[in-house]
């Protein structure tokens, strides 16, 4: 049986396309892979020196935040395993940082069906760059359900 596919992105998680992914999951006795897609982290431009007060404050606090959004993701993904054991439904999850177009549309292969979340902001600074949801729409080899909040 092939699985069903919920695409988070950034650190938005939306309910209502959790439960919808999970309903659907449970009805057609199928297992659920939930992705979430951040952005790469940027590159650190030059050679910050020891002595530079602000570079290693930036730094710290890029990490910092990066450490904050893994541990967002992290709750969200126990709200999905606990949505999940209610309806007997196996989640898997996984996070990626700049996942390429080509590596998600290799992934709905395996799919019966892909979520993805209607009020998607490709502008977002946490979301993945270089595709849009509507790319994966047209190239993913599974139907993909847009869902929006009621």
């Amino acid at each position: 049986m092939k699985k069903g596919i919920v695409i988070f992105t950034g650190i938005n998680f939306s309910h209502h396309m959790a439960e919808r992914a999970i309903n659907w999951a449970a009805h057609n006795k199928a297992p659920l892979q939930a992705l979430f897609l951040m952005a790469a982290r940027e590159e650190e431009e030059g050679y910050p020196f020891p002595s530079d007060l602000d570079a290693a404050e930036n730094r710290t606090d890029r990490e910092d935040a990066e450490k904050d959004d893994l541990n967002l993701i992290r709750d969200y993904e126990k709200i999905l395993n606990d949505l999940g054991k209610e309806k007997n439904v196996w989640v898997s999850t996984e996070v990626r940082k700049g996942p390429t177009l080509k590596e998600i549309v290799s992934l709905t292969k395996e799919a019966a069906i892909v979520f993805v979340d209607g009020t998607y902001d490709p502008d977002d600074i946490l979301s993945p760059k270089g595709f849009t949801l509507e790319a994966v729409q047209k190239k993913s080899y599974a139907p993909v359900e847009v869902v929006s909040e009621p």
